[in-house]
């Protein structure tokens, strides 16, 4: 499965200040597949009908498989 790779990766480094000296690791964030499902996420939600305050698995799952859309669907359509 294509996850688009990492959304909002921040590079590792070495960060000093006057007095101490930090390392701070790579991180890859979260995957772009992840960032579309919690938009989709966000729009399914915005209407109180479809998305209840006690939603579950159903719309969550929706929203990934609009996600997954979205990665496969090519970028000229």
């Amino acid at each position: 499965m294509n996850d688009g790779g990492a959304a909002f990766p921040r590079p590792g480094g070495i960060h000093s200040d006057k007095d101490t000296e930090q390392i701070t690791p790579m991180q890859d964030g979260m995957t772009l597949r992840d960032w579309f499902a919690g938009q989709a996420l966000v729009g399914l939600c915005s209407n109180p009908d479809y998305c209840p305050p006690d939603f579950g698995y159903t719309v969550s799952e929706t929203a990934f498989e609009i996600a997954d859309y979205m990665l496969e669907r090519p970028n000229n359509d």
